[in-house]
């Protein structure tokens, strides 16, 4: 039984990315994409089924448009169970190559398909989102707390290093929005076409705890990890189960939560805001 989810990448790195957790299937998850077109979810319901035949096993498959990961599956504790990731290329896969993705399945430490996944990929190479090329200039060291380090730490102990976002201080993260009676902070975005996570400068303060800060870019890197997908009735779902649950599992989640909504916190974040 696989500990790890397996992969196979454009860009190939040390196959070890931290496990996802259990979530619906099938899906697609296409994050800051447009609309797919007319018939992807058919596709992507033959896909399914067409795998979990060939397999024989429970899958639950998620077609993203992740540049790097193209392929990803982690056998999970129940036998003859898997969550799988395909770049959304497979959708029209040949029958071969279903064959070929069916056996990787199973045995994802053989390299038997390997060329052949090689082709395909330079195949479909068009398909695979290039970056933006216009990088923005971020600032990650604030005044009383360096995003820097707290990203690293966390992508260390959480992602196993495989978080590649950009992270800077931003006002651009802000959402300032009136509710019946209360008014909210965004304190953080991820920006998936970037790659880029921005964290509001109001939270570079003396005051805001440094754990306050470090569970705000958790949550944002965990959108970077998970990325937004729709179920299945097209929806999306930018915090789903499997995120909330492994936002949760952070220790310093519930105390942070807390402080922010604290409203003597919200007050004087929401005073230091407009003063910006």
């Amino acid at each position: 039984m696989n500990e790890h989810p397996e992969q196979l990448e454009l860009f190939p790195r040390d196959p070890k990315p931290p496990p996802p957790p259990p979530c619906p299937a099938p899906r697609t998850q296409p994050p800051d994409a447009p609309p797919p077109p007319d018939g992807r979810r058919e596709k992507l319901l033959r896909l399914h089924a067409r795998l979990k035949a060939l397999t024989g096993m429970v899958l639950d498959l998620t077609v993203t448009d992740n540049r790097r990961s193209l392929m990803v599956v982690r056998h999970t504790p129940q036998p003859g169970e898997a969550k799988v990731r395909l770049h959304h290329m497979f959708l029209d896969a040949p029958e071969d190559l279903l064959k070929a993705v069916a056996h990787w399945i199973k045995h994802p430490r053989s390299g038997r398909n390997d060329p052949l996944f090689r082709a395909f990929f330079a195949e479909k190479g068009a398909l695979i989102r290039p970056p933006r090329k216009t990088p923005l200039t971020l600032e990650a060291l604030g005044l009383h707390h360096d995003l820097r380090r707290l990203f690293d730490e966390e992508n260390a102990r959480w992602f196993d290093g495989r978080i590649t976002a950009r992270i800077g201080w931003g006002m651009s993260a802000v959402a300032v929005r009136r509710r019946v009676r209360s008014r909210t902070i965004r304190f953080g975005s991820h920006d998936g076409a970037r790659n880029l996570i921005r964290i509001h400068a109001v939270l570079d303060n003396a005051y805001v705890p440094e754990w306050v800060v470090r569970s705000v870019v958790h949550h944002e890197m965990l959108h970077a990890f998970l990325g937004i997908g729709e179920g299945p009735t097209g929806r999306r779902r930018v915090h789903p189960p499997e995120f909330r649950r492994l936002e949760r599992a952070h220790p310093d989640y519930t105390r942070a939560a807390a402080w922010l909504e604290e409203p003597k916190n919200l007050k004087r974040l929401l005073a230091d805001r407009t003063r910006r």
